[in-house]
């Protein structure tokens, strides 16, 4: 839901970008504003001796089952692939976001447009958590495999096109269905890398 949530408010911060470039900025101050009045309305919780000291032994025990944990981790060799290829596939989708928008924008879209493709990736996205299991289920031990090829695929793709000589509205196309196909994989991957 938040990421049809997130597809609305980008449809509506494109169209008022259009109007004026300050508007939603404006909007975010706002917003920031009114959540910080909200957070400084929680009232303090009195904490007891005991707990204090609990908190205390709780936190002795934490950094004792921290480093447990990260020997552990060092030790197998399969949670040290799955941490490189999490930070691989991180930079990946970092990537993929920047480029989508700078790509649309060396193009001459409209910041209007932008925000509607943006809109339309976010709803990819809700799709491809919701959708993560059968996606699993399809892949099995080969899933993370798949995502990485086929969105390497699709950032290569959206290149390629990027420098080709067609139309902008064509290559909005294009690198709308990469873009689409990206955050699927995005979202499938941030559900079963969880």
């Amino acid at each position: 839901n938040y990421f049809y949530l997130n597809a609305i408010t980008s449809i509506i911060a494109g169209i008022v970008y259009t109007i004026n470039p300050y508007i939603p900025i404006i909007v975010a101050i706002i917003i920031a504003t009114i959540s910080i009045v909200l957070s400084l309305g929680f009232q303090d919780i009195t904490i007891s001796d005991e707990v204090i000291k609990n908190k205390k032994y709780n936190i002795n025990k934490y950094i004792i089952d921290l480093k447990d944990s990260f020997k552990f981790i060092i030790k197998s060799d399969r949670l040290r692939s799955l941490l490189l290829y999490s930070g691989i596939m991180w930079g990946f989708f970092c990537l993929a976001s920047t480029y989508r928008t700078s790509l649309l924008d060396d193009i001459g879209i409209s910041s209007t447009l932008i925000a509607i493709v943006i809109a339309i990736t976010g709803i990819a996205s809700g799709i491809g958590s919701k959708k993560q299991i059968q996606f699993h289920k399809r892949f099995r031990n080969k899933t993370l495999s798949v995502i990485s090829i086929i969105t390497a695929i699709m950032i290569i793709l959206s290149g390629i096109v990027g420098i080709s000589n067609f139309l902008p509205n064509i290559i909005m196309i294009f690198v709308l269905c990469f873009y689409i196909i990206i955050n699927i994989n995005k979202r499938c991957f941030w559900c079963i890398n969880d």
